[in-house]
């Protein structure tokens, strides 16, 4: 039996073009998105989607290297060039139409062995069933055949499934990769990410850089696709299998009450003179330069600076007198009547208060 060859080039033609525009929308997002917050994968899901209007056009119109090959490499180039815009190399990013022709040059030659490489394989499937509908040469049935259903229901399905699959995809190693890393850092020195805890008691705002509940340090919450969520309800679990970790500091966590009363306390110890050291690890400023732990920091500010081995602490305006207290668990320092801060002695901030 010979191989039928329906004909319908100028609707074949049409699908290309609709299928480029469709697919430059459809990178909207992507082409626009700055890196961070990361953009959501279905998005990126659907830049993968530059193939299927070849695949839905070659129903329409089999393979003619005389008629099809131009529509083809054109549509091959003009996918790249959008492809090309929805790679994120750095971050910030902001793609610039420059770029994009370069990535035509990149992406240009695999788009069109792959359009060709696709085209050649849907037209081997079509031909059976081009066979099984028995069209004569050049025409198409007057009705829907149900190989003409089944195939628009594949290519249907695989529009909507694939970047519904590829967000599945991403979303799975999110999560697995935040399962692997609580389970790491649990023996050592797990974390919860989120927000720190404030609490508004009269005009005094408490905000603790642990969780008061676990004693477990509060890290930052980023946009990362669900990372922090699925970390934080892998160390919730461990939790309650093993029950609170050695490195806790639930038992020496100060509670508010204690914060807000040393704001007012007549029995912490006078500091003269700064810049001073309260311990290796903390050290108190003001405008200047300190060189320690490897790295060199600079003060621009005259107002009181806590500086530690995890970071630095501006405090308030201005430098008003500064007491302190230590004990074996926990440095304190208060700016005034003001601002109290209460430091793990390895220079972490465990909780302030501040009027």
């Amino acid at each position: 039996m010979s191989r039928i060859e329906p004909r319908r080039s100028e609707l074949a033609t049409g699908i290309l073009v609709a299928g480029a525009i469709i697919y430059a929308i459809l990178c909207g997002p992507a082409i626009g998105c700055r890196g961070y917050p990361p953009l959501d994968p279905f998005w990126y899901g659907v830049t993968f989607l530059w193939p299927i209007p070849v695949c839905i056009s070659g129903f329409f119109d089999s393979i003619k290297l005389g008629t099809r090959l131009t529509q083809l490499i054109v549509f091959s180039l003009v996918t790249s060039f959008i492809f090309a815009g929805t790679m994120v190399t750095m971050v910030p990013r902001n793609i610039r139409p420059e770029e994009m022709l370069f990535g035509v040059v990149l992406f240009g030659p695999v788009h069109v062995v792959l359009t060709f490489l696709v085209e050649l394989t849907v037209q081997w499937l079509y031909s059976f069933g081009r066979r099984l509908d028995d069209f004569e040469s050049g025409k198409f049935p007057r009705s829907y055949s149900l190989f003409a259903c089944l195939t628009f229901i594949t290519w249907i399905s695989v529009i909507v499934g694939l970047p519904i699959g590829y967000r599945s995809i991403i979303t799975t190693s999110v999560n697995s990769k935040a399962v692997k890393r609580a389970e790491q850092e649990w023996g050592h020195g797990a974390c919860l990410f989120g927000n720190y805890a404030i609490e508004q008691i009269g005009d005094v705002t408490v905000e603790f850089a642990f969780d008061p509940t676990t004693g477990l340090q509060i890290s930052h919450k980023m946009a990362d696709l669900g990372f922090s969520d699925a970390y934080n309800q892998r160390i919730q679990q461990l939790v309650e299998l093993n029950g609170l970790p050695r490195y806790s500091i639930k038992s020496i966590i100060p509670v508010p009450a204690d914060l807000i009363q040393l704001l007012d306390s007549t029995e912490m110890v006078a500091v003269n003179s700064l810049p001073t050291d309260l311990n290796e690890n903390i050290h108190l400023m003001r405008r200047g330069t300190f060189s320690r732990w490897g790295r060199t920091i600079t003060i621009m500010s005259d107002s009181l600076s806590v500086v530690t081995r995890h970071g630095t602490f501006g405090v308030g305006e201005g430098v008003f007198p500064v007491y302190v207290k230590v004990t074996d668990e926990i440095v304190y320092v208060r700016n005034g009547s003001n601002w109290i801060g209460a430091f793990l002695p390895d220079g972490s901030m465990i909780a302030s208060a501040s009027r």
